[in-house]
This record gives C-alpha cells, structure tokens and sequence, in this order.
C-alpha cells in the first residue's frame, strides 16, 4: 500500500510539469474590486486534482466533505457551472494558466512543454512585481523551464497536510510582499487512501453499504466496466467502499484547506487576499459505466469543476452564479482583480468573471468547449443554452444531450433535434476553424525513473 501511495504522488510530480511550465496571465477588462480599504490584493490559487464538485456541500452532497470550502462559499462566490477545458490534467491546467484551449497551447501529453510564445499567468504576475510560488506533492524542478515562479516548494510523496505546513511557511515568509501562491492538492486523485481517520470516515455511515459488486480489471488505467488496476484495494469489488475513499481524500484535503485559511486570518492576510479555489477536472465514479478514473470522455461529471471566488468585499456576497462559465476564464479574472491589463501578445479565449460577479458588465459567451486528445483519440464538447454536443472524431459519431431534463447525459438526441444538432455542429466547426491545432514541439526525454512511475499510474503504455 505504501508503495502505491507513493506511486500516486510521483505522478502530480509530471502532471503538475505541465501545469508549472503553463503559467503566466492576461485579461480582457477591467473591473476594479473594491474592497474596504480599496487595498491591492494578493493573489491564493488553490486547485485540487480529479475534485467533483457535486461531492462537496455547498453544491448539495450529502456528506459532510467540506466544511471550510462551505464556509468560503458562504461568504464568496459560487459559480455552479463552471466547465473545464478537458478532462485531463494534462490538458486542462494549461488551459488554465494560459487561458487558451488544449487545441492552441499543445500540451496533449507528458514531456511537453508550453511554447515561449504563449503568454502564462506565472509570468506575467512575475513581470508585475507579484511575489509569485508554487507548492505541489510532486514536482521534477528540471522540468520547469520558464522561470515564472521565484519560489517553489517540491517534494515526492507529500499529502496535503505537508504541502498546507509550507504553504503556512511561504505565507509567513512572503507576508509583506504582494504574492501569488498556488497550491495544488492531489489526494483526490486515485488510488484513493486518505490517511486516518479519513480512511474510515464514511464507511460506517447511513450512505455506505450494498453498492455495485464489480470486476477488478488487469489494466493500470480506465476505468471501463469494473475497478482500474491502480484503484484496486484488498480486492474489494464494493463500488460504494471506493466512493467512501475518494469522499474520505476530499474531507481530509478540505480541513487542510481550513487550517491555511486560518492561517492566513491570523497573519492579517485574508482580509487582502483573494482565494480561488478549483479543480482541473472531475472524476467517474460510475457514470457510464467507467469507474474510479477521469479522461476518456467529456460527460459533464468529468469537466464540470467546482469554482469558487473569495475576496473582502464591503460586505459578505454569499453569492451564487448559474452563468455557464469556463476554467480558462480564471486567467482574466485574476488580472482584472491584480489590475493588469492583458498582455498585447496574449491569445486569451476566456474572458474576465468580474462582470458577473460586481454587475458592471456583460460576460458575453455563449458556448464553452472541451477537448480530449490521447493516442489517436479526439473528442470535443460544446456546451450551451442547456445544450451539449459531444463528437468523437475518430469514431466520426455525435451525441446530444438536453442538461436541463437529462443531467445524466443517458438519453442522445442527435438523431430528434435535428436542428439544434446542426446548429451546434456549426458552432462546434466555427471554433475548431480558428485553432491553430498543433502540439508543443518543446519536448524533454523523461528519465526511466519518470516513465516507470507515470506507467505505474496508466499514463504511459
């Protein structure tokens, strides 16, 4: 078991490569947030990996997982419908700290990294005097190359509780400067063993017990008709005792997120700090029929992410906001409230949140999109007005769903709405027409201790 907990964390280390290479900002408009001083705000970046947003509280689960991002979400602002770019970490953290769609910046697989031209949020805070750090699980430093961080905190086999202990430490440090720090958690992410007590936390509960008996599968990775390899524990087939787990890593991340809150109250940082908190993607825990794992399709319970926005307002917001929204809309977001404007090279697709947020504008998109590449795999979404078309290129075949009657995504109506089909057809070809579709030639040959431990795990064949 020990072994397989550090398998887990060896692989952030390449997942996060991608994200680290990938940051630096940009923005659309400006819409100053105000706050009771009026004070230049600081910058807490949270995200947490393969983190569901309906397995949270605030979004109406019926477990106790996360009473600090609840408390957060109270007093911020929620968004409910916030997409991903990907279903991928891969992919989808680059989207993030660039704003742009898998499609443009190229980051597909392992070893790649970000082209220079592409402007990464990192770099431009950097650039703006921000006091930028990254603390991660796992993180190859040879593999950062862009220099955007002026500090970063890496270690194999971390769990949030070690990274929460530097985050404190790097707060304390950087206290009187205007930083940005990003934290990435990884404990969601599978194989799912949380630390006691989390480990039994939810596996005596009313919810527990009688769940799906399946099959353990011989594969590493996907999840498809039973339990991956990397998952299995024990040989227990229960489906109900792995979501107990996963629920177990989602709590034991969430106090560790209370205990840096409350940090940074103590420190007189929170009331100059604004606090994003997020994931790069979601993970299956059964919906249509692929287990315990993430990638390999776009249905909304892998690209719909929680997101939520804190920052002191003259009064608490308590917020919430059903607007369709996209992850690489946080960028912007990030600048209009640093007061940066966007860089003139930046080739943004998202768009700032504070419209929405302060009321003082339009936010503007209709559509948002996703995209998952692997071997010679090629799916894209469009999401819009309730809507959502799925096309798998390769099998050249189409899916639509109404969200609104059929959240689950069961019921394709491709062949019926004729002409909403087309209509997100063509929507789906105008944006695929204007990116530039091609992966990042800047490639680093990994180490074979690198290879082996991203094999472990199911990324490499």
């Amino acid at each position: 078991m020990k072994n397989k907990i550090i398998i887990k964390y060896a692989a952030v280390s390449l997942i996060v490569l991608t994200i680290i290479s990938v940051i630096g900002l940009s923005l659309v408009s400006i819409h100053y947030l105000k706050s009771k001083k009026d004070v230049r705000q600081n910058i807490l970046f949270i995200s947490i990996d393969a983190l569901r947003a309906d397995h949270l509280g605030c979004y109406g689960y019926r477990r106790d997982t996360s009473p600090n991002i609840d408390k957060l979400s109270r007093e911020g602002v929620m968004f409910t419908q916030a997409i991903s770019a990907s279903s991928s970490t891969i992919s989808s953290v680059p989207s993030i700290m660039t704003s742009t769609y898998p499609d443009v910046h190229g980051i597909w697989e392992f070893g790649n990294f970000l082209d220079p031209h592409i402007v990464s949020l990192g770099g431009v805070l950097k650039e703006n005097n921000f006091s930028t750090g990254i603390i991660s699980a796992q993180l190859f430093p040879h593999l950062i190359s862009r220099g955007d961080f002026i500090s970063k905190k890496i270690k194999l086999d971390e769990k949030a509780d070690k990274i929460t202990d530097w985050a404190i430490e790097w707060l304390n440090k950087n206290k009187n400067k205007r930083f940005f720090l990003w934290l990435h958690y990884f404990d969601p992410h599978g194989p799912y063993t949380p630390p006691p007590p989390y480990d039994g936390m939810y596996l005596r509960d009313r919810f527990y017990g009688g769940g799906v008996e399946l099959p353990l599968l011989n594969r590493r990775r996907g999840g498809f008709g039973g339990i991956p390899g990397y998952q299995a524990q024990g040989g227990i087939k229960d489906a109900n005792y792995y979501i107990a787990k996963y629920d177990g890593e989602i709590r034991f991340t969430d106090d560790q997120i209370g205990r840096l809150l409350n940090a940074l109250e103590e420190a007189g940082l929170l009331y100059r700090t604004t606090v994003i908190i997020t994931a790069d993607h979601g993970e299956s825990l059964g919906e249509h029929d692929y287990y315990f794992d993430h990638g390999g399709y776009l249905y909304d319970n892998l690209i719909k992410a929680p997101l939520i926005i804190y920052y002191n307002s003259s009064k608490p917001l308590g917020k919430i906001i059903d607007q369709q929204v996209s992850l690489i809309d946080i960028f912007p977001t990030i600048l209009d409230i640093a007061r940066i404007r966007i860089p003139r090279q930046a080739e943004f697709e998202g768009t700032s949140l504070m419209p929405l947020i302060s009321k003082a504008g339009r936010y503007g998109k209709t559509y948002v999109f996703g995209e998952y590449f692997e071997g010679g795999s090629q799916k894209f979404a469009i999401r819009g007005n309730g809507w959502k078309l799925i096309y798998d290129r390769k099998k050249d075949k189409y899916e639509l769903y109404n969200l609104k009657d059929d959240p689950g995504e069961l019921n394709n109506l491709f062949l019926i709405e004729n002409k909403r089909s087309k209509n997100l057809m063509n929507a789906l070809d105008s944006f695929l027409g204007r990116m530039i579709r091609k992966p990042s030639r800047n490639k680093i040959e990994l180490n074979k201790v690198d290879k082996e431990k991203l094999k472990s795990l199911g990324y490499l064949n």
